[in-house]
């Protein structure tokens, strides 16, 4: 018996399959089309037309941008104080696709210390960072000087340090870090004064509104100082007799955990806090 292939069906198949491919592919050159124009878009344009430098926190400014979206660097002034950034985008997963984000890694030098770390970034200007690296603190002895602070010898290691930033307002804040110990001086009235101070550890959190900083001795948890920054700027420093033992201040021996200093203290106005 002889049979006779029904080529209709197949011709409409092939027809049908070819409407359906040729669309496929239309969807993936337009796609390819936009991610390459968004990212090799110049990067001081997306960021003017963004609005992305208007929305940087209080005391950060950007001077100058190079390079596009997808690759670039600026020069970046942080309270007066010069640092060098640059960035290299990540293909994005389907999901920051569809709401827009991109996930970047990225890296600020200053002449002596260096944090670097990845960041997803949303058009909107949202951001949620990742960091770590080392700080040479007599680097920022003017910004220390500035506010009053204690001047620490050596370098700080960022072990990590979590930041979100909504656009408006920074709305999350971890980290942790160690200093290895050495010289410390602070002021104490007219003078300034000189100790040794063992190995300390630094972890930062919420708490409540603010952002709570803690310092303690390397391997315990009673705390020796104590930091709440509120969203306004504002700082309520604590100061625990256990610190002032271990600076060899006399007579605080028996209040280890009575807070026997608290000052309280504008880091910067910021009129977008609460």
């Amino acid at each position: 018996m002889t049979h006779t292939k029904d080529t209709s069906t197949d011709t409409q198949t092939a027809r049908v399959f070819g409407w359906k491919g040729y669309l496929g592919l239309g969807v993936i050159a337009a796609l390819t089309f936009a991610g390459n124009l968004i990212t090799s878009a110049p990067a001081g344009w997306v960021a003017q037309q963004t609005g992305l430098i208007e929305q940087l926190p209080p005391g950060v400014t950007v001077q100058g941008m190079n390079g596009s979206l997808f690759s670039g660097t600026a020069a970046v002034t942080v309270e007066n104080h010069p640092a060098h950034l640059n960035w290299q985008a990540q293909w994005p997963t389907f999901g920051q696709i569809t709401s827009g984000a991109l996930p970047v890694n990225w890296q600020v030098e200053t002449v002596e210390s260096a944090l670097s770390g990845d960041l997803t970034a949303t058009l909107t200007g949202a951001v949620n960072a990742n960091a770590k690296g080392t700080l040479h603190i007599p680097e920022f002895a003017h910004l220390i000087e500035r506010h009053g602070g204690a001047m620490i010898e050596g370098d700080v290691r960022v072990t990590r340090a979590q930041l979100s930033w909504d656009g408006q307002r920074l709305t999350e804040a971890r980290a942790m870090a160690y200093w290895p110990g050495g010289n410390v001086q602070y002021p104490a009235g007219n003078p300034t004064l000189t100790t040794e101070l063992p190995p300390l550890e630094l972890t930062a959190g919420p708490d409540g509104n603010a952002l709570r900083l803690t310092i303690t001795e390397s391997g315990n948890t009673a705390p020796l100082a104590q930091a709440d920054l509120a969203a306004n700027g504002m700082a309520e420093l604590q100061v625990y007799g256990r610190l002032l033992t271990l600076a060899d201040q006399p007579g605080f021996e028996h209040q280890p955990s009575t807070p026997v200093m608290q000052v309280s203290h504008p880091l910067f106005t910021y009129a977008g806090g609460r």
